[in-house]
């Protein structure tokens, strides 16, 4: 079925997505994305977790977008009217960040009030979080040293497994291989550095572990369509919206 104006969608919490600038008139979108542990992690209370469910809602059965005539859609319009609001119209401090917040998980509610029937959504979260929990000694690890050199068996015996059951599991938890994680990781540091430092590409590559300037161009180019330089001379002239992901994959929410 075809998306019409008006549509919300949630994108599956284990799909790679970004912003990006798209230009013509019958392609215009609001994008939001948030760290799922600004709403839940380890030590919130239960319910918390239910802001969650519709972003573990994609399997067979699920429609995952609220569309034209459906209740929630009045709310959610509402809702993202306001996080918009906020954040354009207030000076970007406490109280503005205080605002989206609130405004964020008015959506996430409405949301969630949604997709309540999904049971299977739920057990699905449920999963993922205990699969968080199992790795999250390498993600605190990753999130703080991703420019060390690290193996596939070094990240296994932090997990505490061995390097096969290691692959499989992690493959399972964020939908991608290790290596594919990691690089991930550390080319969207990159891209925080490009923007944020005066330091040199070299030196960007170096600290975020790439050991080969020309490997770093590469894999840049191939997950942003442009070379290091370009990016930083787009980002930093444009002011373009280019959005990085959060340090960790595991729940995220889009």
């Amino acid at each position: 079925m075809a998306h019409v104006v008006g549509d919300v969608i949630v994108v599956d919490n284990k799909k790679l997505h970004r912003t990006e600038r798209i230009t013509g008139r019958q392609r215009r979108a609001i994008v939001i994305s948030f760290m799922p542990e600004l709403v839940y992690s380890l030590g919130s209370p239960l319910c918390d977790m239910t802001y969650l469910t519709p972003f573990y809602c994609q399997v067979p059965g699920i429609d995952p977008v609220v569309r034209s005539g459906e209740t929630r859609l009045g709310d959610l319009h509402g809702a993202i009217n306001k996080l918009l609001r906020c954040y354009a119209e207030r000076p970007q401090g406490p109280a503005a960040r205080l605002g989206c917040k609130t405004y964020l998980l008015e959506l996430l509610y409405h949301l969630s009030q949604h997709f309540a029937f999904a049971e299977a959504a739920r057990s699905e979260l449920e999963q993922q979080q205990h699969k968080a929990r199992r790795l999250g000694k390498l993600l605190e690890t990753l999130r703080d040293g991703y420019g060390k050199r690290i193996s596939v068996a070094d990240a296994a015996a932090i997990a505490g497994m061995s390097e096969s059951r290691f692959m499989r599991y992690f493959r399972a938890a964020t939908g991608m291989t290790f290596v594919s994680y990691l690089t991930h990781i550390r080319l969207h540091n990159a891209a925080r550095l490009l923007k944020d430092s005066d330091l040199t590409i070299g030196e960007v590559a170096d600290n975020c572990g790439f050991s080969h300037q020309s490997y770093f161009d590469r894999q840049f180019r191939a997950e942003f369509n442009m070379t290091p330089r370009e990016y930083r001379t787009t980002i930093r002239t444009t002011g373009a919206v280019i959005e990085h992901p959060p340090d960790s994959d595991l729940a995220r929410a889009g």
